[in-house]
């Protein structure tokens, strides 16, 4: 089952066949036509949360308050990570948020923005430079880089992606928001995980939630 008994295969069959049902004429009484009105609009919802069909057979939770992502496949948990998510000042304006998974890349180079570089600097010491090879210790995307395609308001360049301080993921959760927006992994779990997206058709939903 996905998160809070939320069975999203089931719901969204059910919302596609409210949704060919209102388009026929309502007959009928009044009590009737409301009912069909009302699953008019829970189809409408599930449409609009779910590209596809394909795409909801698999599911990536991230969990803010427990800092842990887990992965659905046909609404069955597969694997669950402990993370390290955004400072609170980095989350995302408003939770949930929603995407697709576009893209995996193994052993990425970083390529960190002028404020990462900023922070490095005055905070620890460290000049950047424009491209963190793949094979630096100053990596900080680790062995894996998961880009995702957002839906709803969160910073673009907000990724999952291994870690080059794997000490942060032994701290309890409640302690593990150290990110600047992204969402890391044991660089182990995050070849996991890439294994996971790349081994089944369709694409990868995901949702961040508090």
């Amino acid at each position: 089952m996905f998160p809070g008994n939320f069975h999203l295969t089931e719901m969204i069959n059910y919302g596609k066949y409210i949704l060919r049902k209102q388009t026929q004429q309502i007959r009928g009484c009044s009590v009737c036509s409301f009912f069909r009105m009302v699953g008019w609009y829970v189809g409408v919802f599930l449409s609009s949360f779910t590209p596809s069909a394909e795409a909801a057979e698999r599911l990536l939770v991230v969990s803010f308050s427990k800092a842990s992502l887990s992965f659905y496949s046909e609404g069955v948990l597969v694997a669950e990570f402990p993370v390290v998510v955004p400072l609170r000042a980095e989350e995302p304006p408003k939770l949930p948020v929603r995407g697709l998974i576009r893209k995996v890349e193994k052993n990425p180079h970083w390529y960190p923005t002028k404020r990462t570089q900023e922070y490095y600097l005055e905070k620890r010491k460290i000049v950047l430079p424009k491209v963190v090879k793949s094979d630096s210790p100053l990596n900080s995307l680790g062995t894996i880089k998961v880009i995702i395609q957002w839906r709803d308001p969160i910073k673009p360049t907000a990724r999952i992606h291994g870690t080059n301080e794997p000490e942060l993921l032994a701290l309890p959760p409640e302690k593990r928001h150290r990110s600047g927006g992204c969402i890391r992994l044991l660089n182990g779990d995050a070849e996991k995980l890439a294994t996971l997206i790349q081994s089944g058709p369709g694409s990868v939903q995901v949702l961040y939630m508090r």
